[in-house]
């Protein structure tokens, strides 16, 4: 509504300086007073940052996130859920080692660097076949002959059909953390 009011003011007062300016320096002054006062109007929630809540914003180390009601930059929390939260990354994934070298997430939550000698079935997975590996999806599953990861056994037999799991697959405990399939084909807690 505001802005209507103020574009309906701008056309009278358009018409009103055009028919009663006599150069055209009045007319520049006048719009150049009207600029500054929307922008003197304008009113931010967080003026330090020139931002309004929920507007988007980068952290100090450049992560993109939302202005909140402390006026901070705050970080959306990432919903995927990953085998190693802190790397954001998930077991037998790539990653770089500290000192640079290629390697794979460990169950510990290391990247373990990958020996030299080691040739793998798909270079690209950095896994042989039959290997353990997420799908896009999230869903546990295995390396096939075409480097793919796919859920389904080849024979279509899991200790556990309905979770499509064997026993000693990698799981999410009810608590969120990591766990093992047990011979209940319930998921406990690693000790």
């Amino acid at each position: 509504m505001k802005n209507k009011i103020a574009i309906l003011l701008l056309a009278f007062s358009f018409v009103f300086v055009t028919n009663s300016c006599n150069n055209r320096s009045d007319l520049k002054d006048l719009i150049d007073l009207i600029k500054k006062k929307n922008n003197d109007d304008k009113k931010f929630d967080c003026p330090e940052l020139q931002l309004n809540y929920k507007d988007a914003c980068k952290t100090a180390r450049g992560e993109v996130g939302f202005v909140n009601a402390d006026c901070d930059c705050e970080v959306k929390a990432n919903d995927k859920r990953f085998d190693c939260p802190e790397l954001q990354k998930n077991f037998k994934d790539k990653c770089e080692t500290r000192d640079g070298k290629p390697g794979f997430v460990n169950e510990r939550c290391n990247c373990e660097a990958l020996p030299n000698d080691r040739k793998f079935d798909c270079p690209d997975l950095q896994l042989n076949f039959k290997d353990k590996c997420r799908t896009a999806d999230g869903n546990m599953g295995f390396v096939n002959e075409k480097c793919d990861c796919v859920t389904s056994n080849t024979n279509n037999k899991y200790d556990c059909p309905e979770l499509k799991l064997n026993f000693k697959d990698p799981c999410k405990t009810a608590s969120g953390t990591v766990g093992y399939v047990n011979n209940d084909c319930g998921c406990a807690e690693k000790r």
